[in-house]
């Protein structure tokens, strides 16, 4: 018996009126051609195979993470002194270009660290793909 057949058999026993989920796995060869439509079951969509270079998917994360910190510091900026001033940022909510720089200024820094971190697994990922490029 593996352990996620053990772990299975636990969780049945701890939970025995849980209603199992199924579970699907997929496998591949190799990469699909761009553009490659995989059927599914009637009444479900078609899905359409989007081939995204590692750069790209660098690219996209670094963008969301932008994002994401910009309107959250953008909206802490538009709340003024009630949330920031027990930081000792002063802004006036009705300062808009101060409050735009204030969340564009904050959000650079999460915006690098998503950058090195994705970039770092890509070559991570290249050095398990081309061990002979290995300093």
């Amino acid at each position: 018996m593996t352990p996620i057949e053990r772990r299975a058999a636990e969780l049945e026993r701890e939970f025995p009126n849980a209603v199992p989920v199924p579970v699907l796995t997929t496998a591949r060869a190799g990469s699909a051609p761009e553009g490659t439509i995989i059927t599914t079951p009637a009444g479900q969509p078609d899905l359409i195979v989007t081939v995204m270079t590692p750069l790209a998917q660098v690219l996209v994360r670094t963008a969301r993470t932008f994002l994401q910190s910009f309107v959250g510091f953008l909206g802490a900026g538009a709340l003024g002194k009630g949330v920031l001033g027990s930081l000792g940022v002063e802004i006036a909510p009705n300062d808009l270009w101060a409050v735009l720089q204030f969340a564009f200024g904050l959000a650079m820094f999460p915006t690098v660290m998503s950058f090195a971190q994705n970039a770092l697994e890509l070559l991570a990922r290249l050095e398990s793909v081309l061990p002979k490029w290995r300093a």
